[in-house]
C-alpha cells in the first residue's frame, strides 16, 4: 500500500510539474517574442536598417511609411505623421489638393518639401497598382485622418 501512495504522489506531482512547464513554457515564449521585437528595433537603430515593409503600400503602418520617407530624404515630416496617425492606407489618400493640410497639419512650409512628399506619394500609388491592388478609397479613410 505505501508503494502505491508513492507511486499517487509521484504521479500528481508529475501532472502539476508538467502544468506549471507548460505555462512556464508560455511565459517564456511570450517573453523571447517581446526580447526578439526589442531586439529587432535595437539593430533596425543601430544599423539603419530594417525589413522591407510590404509591396502594397496600403498595407503599410506608420513606422513602415515613416521608414520609406527616410529613405526618400523626407524624414522630416515623420514625427508629425506619426502623431496624426498617417499610415499606408490614408497616405494613398493624399494628393496636390490636400497641399493646404500638409503644409500645416505636416508642418512642410517649403514648396520642395511638399512637392517631393506629393512625388512620393504618387510612386506609392504605383507601387499599390503594380502590386495588384486598387488604392484606398478617398472617402472611407478620410474619416480616419
Amino acid at each position: 500500500m505505501a508503494g502505491q501512495l508513492q507511486r499517487f504522489l509521484a504521479t500528481d506531482k508529475s501532472a502539476e510539474l508538467k502544468s506549471a512547464s507548460v505555462d512556464t513554457s508560455r511565459d517564456l515564449d511570450g517573453m523571447r517574442e517581446e526580447m526578439g521585437k526589442e531586439g529587432l528595433k535595437l539593430w533596425e537603430s543601430a544599423y539603419k536598417l530594417r525589413p522591407a515593409p510590404s509591396m502594397r503600400p496600403s498595407d503599410w503602418s506608420v513606422d513602415d511609411l515613416c521608414w520609406m520617407l527616410e529613405q526618400r530624404g523626407l524624414a522630416n515630416c515623420c514625427d508629425r505623421m506619426r502623431s496624426a496617425g498617417i499610415d499606408g492606407r490614408v497616405a494613398l489618400t493624399l494628393t496636390s489638393a490636400d497641399e493646404a493640410e500638409i503644409r500645416e497639419e505636416l508642418g512642410l512650409d517649403k514648396l520642395g518639401q511638399r512637392r517631393r512628399l506629393l512625388l512620393f506619394l504618387d510612386e506609392m500609388r504605383s507601387m499599390q497598382a503594380a502590386a495588384g491592388a486598387s488604392p484606398p478609397d478617398a472617402g472611407s479613410s478620410s474619416s480616419a485622418a
